[in-house]
């Protein structure tokens, strides 16, 4: 008879109780502690129990480390899904919490990607006639001089690899909207746009 348990970097002692419950009524006479890993890392052991005395023969041997290849392998990818998806709940609170938008505008004034918070986008959908972002240039979205002046922020943006700092005014049925925006260089042919409402009453 051989029973296998498998653990992480810890030892038996970590968990006297619960291999005491689990080795109820067995008795072994030998056991074997070998290497769980995944490529060339380990992550964790395998303790193996013989009722009987045993010598693990060079075949046998060879098994369990693939075996212990395989299980390695496939606790990890199981980690590795785990820590994904953790993290895109995590980007998707954060995103959903943020109080600015964000643009993604390559360095010719084009919409690659956006991120709306709810009342800037109440605005644009007051502004603009269509919110279809992406794919568009900026000029035909913002005002002549507006879309100037941010185009020439972008390319100053990528040139000089540092973050720019925009404020602007859009009209919106009499009122003067005010936004700040922050155009952080992303590589050399991309911009982050951080977009802020600054006017209270909106």
């Amino acid at each position: 008879m051989i029973s296998i348990f498998l653990t992480d970097s810890l030892t038996f002692s970590d968990f006297p109780e619960l291999l005491e419950k689990f080795f109820e009524g067995i008795e072994a006479d030998s056991a074997a502690v070998l290497p769980l890993f995944s490529k060339f890392e380990i992550i964790g052991s395998i303790y193996m129990i013989f009722k009987d005395t045993k010598s693990i023969t060079p075949e046998e041997m060879e098994l369990i480390i693939s075996l212990g290849m395989e299980l390695g392998t496939a606790i990890e990818r199981i980690q590795n899904k785990e820590e994904l998806r953790q993290s895109e709940i995590s980007k998707n609170i954060l995103l959903n919490h943020i109080p600015f938008s964000i643009f993604k505008i390559s360095k010719y004034g084009v919409f690659l990607d956006i991120k709306l918070d709810k009342k800037i986008k109440k605005i644009f959908e007051q502004a603009f006639t269509s919110t279809e972002f992406i794919g568009k240039n900026i000029n035909d979205f913002l005002p002549k001089e507006i879309a100037e002046e941010a185009q020439i922020n972008i390319e100053k943006a990528l040139k000089e690899n540092e973050s720019i700092e925009m404020k602007f005014i859009l009209p919106l049925k009499g009122n003067q909207i005010v936004f700040q925006s922050n155009i952080v260089p992303l590589g050399n042919k991309e911009v982050l746009v951080f977009l802020q409402n600054l006017t209270r009453t909106w």
